[in-house]
């Protein structure tokens, strides 16, 4: 899915605003049109891993530790953070800011026979990764009470933006002859941005006018085509591919109405 096909879908979605209970509720001006929102749970990166699990698995790493791996690095923490402005009961619109981290490691031992080339017995190698993912970008909303008494309101947002990456990843082998132990480690930072798009759907209730509560899903949308990349290894380091960073996000959020 592209940044075209995240605005077609909007244009589909938007309307429904006007069609549901439109006899019911009348765009005017809100009490309080001010609305701050912060939310945080959980998001699930969309692309594969296959590649990269296999080269863990000639480093080394069985191929049960490589999808344990990556399942932890595809899976993590969402906080969001939004202001937006209703210009009358339906629409409005505002800024908004995103966050997505996770991290995973893991470590193997491997032994192999002694040759009179190497002297090593056996290796330990580890390796960890914490990848970063920050948005803002401008943000527009929609929104449809869903019972007379104004508790209950669906609303979708829109927002497209820049986003960042930052990507540190550190690997350490040691190394285990008979007499003595030798260590090698490299560390590499990856940073790149991207012009980003997020797409969201939420449910709220409002246990008093000035506060609500929501649960929210979304999609969040964006391709890192080049990366800048710094390494301590004595040996070039590239980035050769793109990276697709798009992810499915839930969440639960408090907002304030003033």
């Amino acid at each position: 899915m592209n940044v075209k096909e995240l605005v077609f879908g909007v244009v589909l979605l938007l309307p429904l605003q006007f069609v549901w209970g439109q006899d019911k509720i009348v765009a005017t001006l809100p009490i309080r049109p001010w609305q701050i929102g912060l939310q945080i749970g959980g998001a699930h990166l969309l692309s594969s891993s296959s590649v990269v699990e296999q080269e863990l698995q000639y480093l080394g790493i069985s191929e049960s530790q490589a999808d344990k791996y990556y399942k932890h690095l595809k899976n993590g923490l969402y906080v969001s953070a939004d202001v937006h402005y209703w210009f009358n009961n339906q629409l409005g619109t505002g800024l908004k800011y995103s966050l997505f981290s996770s991290s995973a490691n893991t470590d193997t031992e491997m032994f192999f026979p002694m040759s009179p080339a190497s002297g090593y017995a056996s290796y330990d190698f580890g390796v960890k990764e914490q990848v970063d993912v920050n948005y803002m970008g401008p943000s527009f909303i929609a929104g449809q009470w869903l019972n007379q008494q104004h508790t209950l309101q669906l609303t979708e947002a829109f927002s497209i933006g820049y986003a960042h990456i930052v990507m540190k990843a550190h690997s350490q082998i040691y190394y285990h002859p008979v007499d003595n132990s030798k260590s090698e480690s490299v560390s590499v930072l990856s940073k790149g941005g991207t012009l980003g798009g997020n797409l969201e759907i939420a449910f709220a209730y409002y246990p008093i006018p000035e506060v609500s509560v929501a649960v929210n899903a979304g999609f969040f949308y964006a391709k890192f085509n080049d990366l800048d990349v710094s390494s301590d290894a004595n040996y070039p380091v590239e980035w050769e591919s793109s990276l697709n960073m798009s992810r499915l996000n839930a969440a639960i959020g408090l907002q304030v109405h003033f």
